[in-house]
């Protein structure tokens, strides 16, 4: 009977954004004065948030995925690079990098993360 494929552990990654606690969205909500301003960038906090936490899964899913062997088709090579380009931004912005080059080298930390799992995985299995 094969052995199931190889799944990528995402829990077991330390990804920039696990940084960002509930302290930090509260500060940034609290320095903004008016209070609909609040409202409205606390609606939007989420929802950056929930994109920048996909991203992340996104691309480490693509590193894990060419590490084992599969080869990572043209459209989404371009996904891969845009995503790249707004992770690091958001990175940057976010006070999780220190600049642009920080945050790539964050981004790039994370995939070689992934990448890993996928070599674990397929040494401990035998053809």
């Amino acid at each position: 009977m094969p052995s199931p494929e190889p799944q990528l552990d995402i829990s077991a990654i330390d990804f920039p954004s696990d940084k960002w606690t509930l302290k930090e969205v509260r500060k940034r909500l609290m320095a903004i004065s008016d209070p609909s301003e609040r409202n409205t960038t606390a609606k939007t906090v989420g929802a950056d948030w929930l994109v920048l936490v996909d991203s992340e899964n996104r691309l480490a899913q693509m590193a894990f995925d060419e590490a084992r062997g599969r080869k990572v088709v043209e459209e989404y090579a371009d996904e891969r690079v845009s995503t790249r380009d707004g992770l690091s931004i958001s990175y940057a912005d976010l006070g999780f990098a220190s600049g642009e080059q920080h945050a790539r080298q964050l981004v790039r930390d994370f995939e070689a993360a992934a990448a890993n799992q996928a070599s674990s995985n397929s040494k401990g299995r035998r053809r």
